[in-house]
């Protein structure tokens, strides 16, 4: 509860994102540096803090495919983290997603190796 009530803290930027999440099986396999979390955890509980925060923000989902999260503004991090947990172990490909950037004034790549 704490995690979200911090939300009301942040000062939204205005810009516009688009938020690049890897939902490759291996996300799940592996732990964000230092916290016992997976990365899988510690990306959607980023895109969560965006998607809240910013009044303009689309969360796609790759893998070997380029999806739209459907990320609400109201769904929790627990409930994000199982609707991307159905993707198969393979290589994630973000440059999709960069071509997607185009119409927006930011952006984040959320992947196991960059968090």
């Amino acid at each position: 509860k704490a995690f979200y009530l911090a939300f009301k803290n942040i000062e939204p930027t205005g810009q516009r994102y688009l938020v690049g999440l890897d939902i490759s099986g291996s996300m799940g396999y592996t732990q964000a540096i230092g916290s016992p979390i997976s990365c899988r955890e510690a990306a959607a509980a980023l895109a969560t803090v965006i998607k809240r925060t910013e009044p303009w923000c689309e969360v796609l989902g790759f893998s070997n495919t380029l999806i739209n999260m459907g990320l609400s503004d109201t769904e929790t991090v627990s409930a994000f983290v199982k609707r991307t947990n159905s993707q198969p172990m393979q290589l994630a490909h973000f440059d999709a997603v960069l071509n997607q950037g185009a119409r927006n004034d930011a952006g984040w790549i959320l992947h196991g190796g960059f968090i």
